[in-house]
């Protein structure tokens, strides 16, 4: 092992021999699989490949983003599909928090492997009237009211000033 040290500790040529090394890689859902020569690893015992099994992480990394692509060519002006999800999604976090009542909100959010920050946003929304669910799923929202600003906006607990701010009579 001395020698794969020093052949490695040597600047220019030690992706050559990392190439040598390894003889493939394989990338499947679950990890990858390495193959090392074991020759080129000076182990006198080994005179075969050796495999070597890199599993990926159980849990996603931390902000991960993703990036979607649509069939359609442009989004909708006419309807926001992202806003019942939302509902849908705001709902979900509701029943988390009632499952747990002891927990806190940022405990929730580490256990599911959700945003800490977006958990609050949501839960405020998992309290809407049922009139401005129903005019979400409706689509009868003015063009003002999309996801992003659905979750900045301080939306009042009264019913009645929701159906003022959200302009449903």
């Amino acid at each position: 092992m001395p020698q794969l040290n020093q052949r490695l500790a040597g600047e220019s040529n030690w992706a050559e021999t990392v190439r040598k090394l390894v003889t493939s890689i394989e990338v499947s859902n679950d990890g990858l699989d390495v193959t090392v020569d074991a020759k080129s690893l000076e182990i006198a015992e080994q005179s075969e490949a050796l495999r070597l099994r890199v599993p990926l992480p159980t849990r996603k990394p931390f902000r991960e983003m993703k990036l979607r692509l649509d069939a359609q060519s442009e989004l909708t002006s006419d309807s926001d599909r992202g806003l019942p999800r939302l509902l849908q999604e705001a709902h979900q976090v509701k029943q988390l928090v009632l499952a747990a009542p002891d927990e806190s909100l940022n405990a929730i959010a580490k256990r599911e492997g959700r945003c800490r920050k977006q958990m609050p946003k949501l839960l405020r929304l998992s309290w809407l009237s049922p009139r401005v669910v129903e005019a979400v799923i409706d689509d009868r929202l003015a063009d003002r009211f999309d996801r992003r600003h659905l979750l900045e906006m301080s939306v009042p607990p009264s019913w009645t000033d929701q159906h003022k701010l959200f302009g449903i009579a």
